[in-house]
């Protein structure tokens, strides 16, 4: 288990594939270009850093689940979760950040199967690990960065989200909803605060893998880098 330090420098963010779309274009080359930035920021201080990507901009699996086969869906959720994979890649490497793509899924191109030691040696020597899906349907992307995380050693969880951090209600509906700055696992997971999945919630607090959840904006990650706090801390 890895040592959870006040200053980690090992981090995975879980990012919504909403954040590659531009208006009617499910992937911009504008919005890769500022998430590839966004994490060159982050890795400038020597950061290791790991990436889960979804796929909710192509196909979102839960949109279809009245009609279609759940499997089926969620197979196509995880395949649209590699494609954006690529296309960061590319984004990173044109810009001197160089970048791994894997995934769960037997993708010739990508390698053959999911091998978490070849992957982590890569980590370990500075590449940015980029994973789509666990290749299990019924599993959230949250749950699969977690699991990704502790495979890879990580030492903190970063979730992105629509909000900046965990509250008591979702504040876009309720104004007054309280803030939390800090936040226990037990809370979350009692009072069912569903910023994540509640099996990733679990699964990090079982393994005290401290999470912190923050609202996506240029700037961001050079903070948390930085040794700022925002967003909510889970622990």
């Amino acid at each position: 288990m890895a040592n959870r330090t006040k200053n980690p420098k090992k981090f995975l963010i879980k990012i919504s594939g909403e954040l590659f779309r531009q208006g009617d274009q499910p992937i911009s080359y504008r919005s890769l270009g500022s998430l590839a930035q966004e994490i060159k920021s982050l890795k400038k201080r020597r950061n290791k850093l790991a990436l889960v990507v979804g796929g909710g901009n192509i196909v979102r699996g839960r949109d279809f689940a009245n009609g279609f086969d759940r499997v089926t869906v969620d197979y196509a959720g995880m395949t649209a979760a590699v494609v954006n994979g690529l296309m960061l890649k590319a984004a990173l490497d044109s810009i001197g950040c160089p970048a791994v793509v894997d995934s769960t899924l037997a993708i010739g191109a990508l390698g053959g199967s999911h091998q978490f030691d070849k992957l982590r040696l890569e980590f370990e020597a500075g590449k940015v690990v980029i994973m789509g899906g666990t290749g299990l349907p019924f599993v959230s992307t949250d749950t699969a960065a977690v699991i990704f995380a502790l495979e890879l050693g990580v030492e903190l969880v970063l979730k992105a989200t629509k909000v900046n951090g965990v509250y008591d209600k979702d504040p876009l509906k309720f104004p007054q909803a309280k803030f939390f700055k800090r936040v226990s696992f037990d809370k979350v997971i009692r009072e069912r605060l569903n910023v994540m999945d509640q099996s990733a919630f679990v699964l990090a607090a079982n393994n005290k893998l401290p999470i912190r959840v923050f609202k996506w904006k240029k700037g961001v990650l050079a903070k948390i880098a930085a040794g700022e706090e925002v967003g909510t801390f889970i622990s």
